[in-house]
């Protein structure tokens, strides 16, 4: 990050297809690291394949249902109840960790639910995330020495003393509107459930925009459409989705 607040600091490795590649299409996500400070917990590590600049799924390393964040169930052989996954296809472990909740699917699902939901889609990018520093202790920092990282056939393996491309991109904000149900209409006041995030606006990681929308924020059941405003012009490819 470019400001001197480390809570908000992020790294990531971003995939970019070249040709179409739906989500079914990938058979393949691995990465090969060790945790040099921390474990898993908060959301990281990840992957995050994007269908669209606003909608994600997330698929978290670690041992469900906690994934690290009581204490247990991190990615290192040393954390009580982990499970070191390093070098293993995420796609091929057991247990619910993608999380739908972008399309209207559980917040925590199986690969099956993940096929079921976004199989058809074509995805726009395929991203490696760490950066859940912000949690408080005994959580605190992430840092991982990542050996490579392979994405059906193709394999990145950082270059020693290399640098690392980064993207400028303006920024976005939120825009939230009720479609159907009662009281339809522009929704003012929308939480991220992300706690070191700002809730008007989406940060980027990997080249992309996300927001994780807290539901909860919403008022009620019904119909939503969500759009990335940039320039004061919302952005191409609304999301939509039902809250039951």
């Amino acid at each position: 990050m470019s400001d001197t607040d480390t809570s908000n600091d992020f790294s990531y490795l971003n995939f970019v297809p070249s040709t179409a590649l739906h989500f079914s299409d990938i058979t393949m996500l691995n990465a090969s690291y060790s945790f040099t400070v921390g474990d898993c917990h908060g959301g990281s590590l990840r992957w995050s394949v994007s269908t669209s600049a606003t909608q994600s799924v997330f698929i978290y390393y670690g041992v469900p249902p906690s994934f690290g964040n009581s204490g247990v169930g991190g990615c290192t052989p040393t954390s009580v109840g982990g499970s070191y996954q390093t070098g293993f296809n995420i796609l091929s472990l057991t247990g619910a960790r993608f999380d739908l909740s972008q399309y209207g699917g559980p917040f925590y699902g199986t690969y099956s639910d993940a096929i079921a939901t976004i199989g058809s889609l074509p995805i726009t990018s395929a991203t490696l995330v760490l950066e859940s520093g912000w949690q408080n202790a005994p959580f605190g920092d992430q840092r991982l020495t990542l050996t490579n990282a392979e994405i059906n056939s193709n394999t990145f393996s950082p270059a020693s003393g290399g640098t690392t491309a980064t993207c400028v991109l303006p920024p976005a904000t939120i825009q939230v509107t009720k479609t159907s149900g009662q009281s339809p209409g522009a929704v003012n006041e929308v939480s991220t459930i992300q706690p070191a995030d700002n809730n008007s606006q989406f940060r980027v990681v990997g080249c992309n925009y996300m927001y994780n929308l807290d539901t909860s924020s919403l008022p009620g059941a019904g119909g939503y459409k969500v759009e990335a405003v940039i320039n004061g012009t919302p952005a191409a490819g609304a999301a939509s989705f039902d809250l039951r």
